[in-house]
């Protein structure tokens, strides 16, 4: 692991932490004697996106990590959609806590970052005490409800555009049209700071290629996640939806609690950091007997 100031992070402390041969981008912030607490982002944003929660759980004591994950670092960013299969996103939450000399730590996603830390929670569920997922139903309650909830199905319709060979000029045409409406409830500003990331080169194409490389066969043989979990989910989501919300408790056996926020979309870390933090902290006292 190397530190630099270059780039900056959007809040904390900026290190470049290295995996095999790629190289990430990594805020921190919190002691670093704190229990460490991994944030994982979602598409089209960046661990920027947790400038807020990351505060919060850093004034508690807590030691905050949250990579931009492969794709979204500019020297962690391979050609091909092979090289972004959920078993190589894995690896690399996996390799960053390796790197870091951190042997177990607190969990958290948001979208993309929720599927991958679904997987790596119970893939590995030695290296995680707890796992808070934001937005993003467990992968077999999301196949559930597609099989049959029309209206899920409906909502998943976009991934068919996401993985067109074209897909990222597509979105970035006429100043982000398109990926602008698609997350209208954003921010201007906060849209902007994360785009200006995913206008680097090939990076937009790479974090398109998520979608991709995943498919149903990933989450089929995927079991049930068996460390103590929480799932927050917006009411108004419009990615996940009530069918899955309510179908993931039966894929986790461990202590569970759904925090569902009502008048709240998909965008939780941005818009409603607060009672965000304040699930994360719960389920992390919990864990510790607090």
């Amino acid at each position: 692991m190397s530190a630099s100031s270059q780039p900056t992070a959007p809040w904390g402390h900026a290190r470049t932490v290295t995996v095999d041969d790629l190289t990430f981008d990594v805020a921190t912030a919190g002691p670093d004697d704190g229990m460490p607490v991994m944030l994982l982002h979602g598409f089209p944003e960046s661990n920027a996106q947790w400038r807020s929660v990351a505060a919060q759980l850093a004034d508690a004591g807590h030691r905050v990590i949250a990579p931009n994950l492969r794709g979204y670092s500019s020297a962690a960013r391979p050609q091909g959609a092979e090289n972004y299969a959920i078993d190589e996103l894995v690896g690399d939450v996996i390799g960053l806590l390796d790197a870091l000399d951190i042997e177990r730590a607190h969990l958290v996603g948001h979208d993309w970052g929720g599927t991958i830390g679904w997987f790596a929670a119970i893939r590995h569920p030695e290296r995680f005490a707890t796992y808070t997922a934001v937005s993003t139903a467990h992968p077999k309650a999301m196949l559930d409800a597609i099989a049959t909830d029309e209206s899920q199905r409906d909502a998943m319709q976009y991934i068919k555009t996401f993985r067109e060979p074209d897909a990222a000029e597509l979105l970035m045409a006429d100043d982000w049209r398109l990926l602008r409406e698609g997350c209208h409830d954003l921010p201007r500003a906060t849209f902007d700071e994360h785009a200006r990331l995913l206008a680097e080169p090939g990076a937009l194409d790479a974090a398109l290629n998520y979608y991709r490389a995943y498919g149903p066969r990933d989450a089929a043989d995927l079991g049930p996640c068996t460390i103590p979990t929480t799932y927050v989910w917006g009411a108004d989501d419009f990615a996940f939806g009530r069918t899955a919300a309510h179908l993931t408790h039966a894929y986790v056996d461990a202590p569970y609690r759904l925090v569902e926020l009502e008048n709240t979309g998909h965008w939780i870390s941005d818009l409603h950091p607060e009672p965000l933090a304040a699930a994360i902290l719960e389920r992390i006292d919990e864990a510790h007997g607090r």
